[in-house]
């Protein structure tokens, strides 16, 4: 629950779920705030836990301007996930990378199987883009992700959306919402991942799918899926340029689609999106597969 109060705004957790991530959000900005980083909301207490209001709006809001604010912009962020990944590192945990990008996302595929259209076939058509169906390929996906490497865990935010960021009056960006964690481990985290969710955002148009603000056709002979944009695509290349020195364009492609396809049951509650979910993460494993 959040209540705006003025400037302020309060954060409640109203069942266990809710309170155990009030504890990790609790501990990540004050770990932030330990370390001296500063492009997060002000923390006036955190028992009860009140944090400043930002005056702005998220990210993904400011689809109208201009193509060389959207690139400031995008390089303000990109510079302040880089920051924030330099402040501290960590040894690598491989048991978290693969809970995270192959028990946690076969999991959740297995569990909606027997709900979407045509996942007996071993091609689907999606977007008139011919589409090997994960589950018959995957010990494909497997083998190439227990092949995946990480130097080190750093610092991470967790849910890099445009959902989770927002411009203050002086158009700076602003975490907020953190997940911060990823698999068993605190605060740490494969920097790959944080790129592939802001890519998430920057191309998959992640936040207007969670506004719903999608169309899904179940055709006879495949699936067209039509989601609105946040009006960043434009930026591909540039924010590949951007990250040269970080990650390469495969590593975000392919997390990016583990992304899109672990979300199948994140979005439970609503079966359009199970489903888009499911034929967005296809098209887009098929780029890297």
């Amino acid at each position: 629950r959040m209540t705006v109060e003025e400037d302020r705004i309060l954060k409640e957790g109203i069942d266990e779920q809710g309170k155990e991530l009030a504890i990790r959000e609790k501990a990540w900005y004050k770990h932030l705030e330990s370390l001296g980083y500063d492009r997060i909301p002000h923390i006036y207490s955190y028992d009860p836990f009140v944090m400043e209001k930002i005056n702005g709006k998220n990210i993904y809001e400011y689809k109208d301007i201009s193509i060389e604010d959207k690139k400031e912009i995008l390089s303000r962020i990109i510079d302040n996930l880089k920051d924030l990944h330099s402040l501290e590192k960590n040894n690598t945990d491989y048991f978290s990378i693969k809970e995270t990008y192959i028990d946690k996302t076969f999991d959740r595929l297995n569990k909606i199987r027997d709900l979407v259209p045509f996942a007996e076939n071993r091609y689907i058509t999606i977007n008139e883009r011919k589409c090997r169906n994960i589950f018959f390929y995957k010990d494909e996906l497997e083998k190439i992700l227990n092949g995946y490497r990480v130097n080190n865990f750093e610092l991470i935010h967790g849910d890099c959306t445009f959902s989770n960021m927002m411009l203050d009056e002086y158009m700076r960006p602003i975490l907020i919402d953190p997940r911060g964690y990823f698999g068993k481990v605190e605060l740490f985290g494969d920097p790959a991942y944080e790129w592939a969710k802001l890519y998430y955002s920057v191309v998959g148009n992640y936040d207007q799918f969670n506004l719903k603000k999608f169309k899904l056709d179940i055709l006879n002979d495949g699936v067209r899926l039509n989601i609105e944009s946040n009006g960043w695509e434009s930026l591909e290349k540039y924010f590949f340029e951007l990250l040269a020195q970080e990650v390469s364009e495969y590593d975000i492609k392919l997390l990016h689609a583990l992304i899109w396809l672990s979300l199948t049951t994140y979005a439970w509650e609503d079966y359009d999106s199970i489903c888009g979910a499911f034929y967005n993460g296809l098209y887009y494993l098929e780029e890297v597969l």
